[in-house]
């Protein structure tokens, strides 16, 4: 980004935060939980809580899941969960994602009785969703 001087503290701010946003850095310390549905993300203990009982993920499982619930309602490309998760940056072929999305639905129950699912979005990538009634 390129501004021009004198630059003005808030439009500097400003742009700062919208590059992060962009880049997807959180806003989350470690110490906030965040509460989707039934499950609790514990970031400071770094597991994921189902109706209050812990859940085994894999390290990877749980960074992908984590930032699933952080991202409720968005569509998110495979290579993009592949650079934010992996930080693999060169589009490549590979069945990783799918393989820990169906882990994740499996070990979460994240289906529609729970009121979420992932969607597949066809040769695109996931969504979480709240299932609307």
């Amino acid at each position: 980004d390129y501004m021009v001087k004198p630059t003005k503290q808030a439009e500097l701010l400003a742009r700062i935060a919208a590059l992060g946003r962009r880049a997807g850095v959180s806003d989350m310390d470690d110490e906030t939980a965040l509460t989707v549905g039934p499950w609790t993300v514990d970031r400071s203990r770094r597991q994921i809580l189902l109706a209050d009982e812990p859940v085994k993920l894999t390290d990877k499982d749980y960074e992908l899941a984590s930032y699933l619930f952080q991202n409720v309602g968005k569509l998110m490309s495979r290579a993009h969960l592949l650079e934010k998760v992996w930080g693999i940056m060169t589009p490549i072929e590979s069945r990783t994602v799918d393989v820990h999305i169906s882990r994740i639905r499996r070990s979460l129950q994240i289906r529609p009785e729970q009121g979420y699912r992932i969607k597949t979005v066809y040769q695109h990538g996931y969504r979480l969703e709240p299932i609307e009634d």
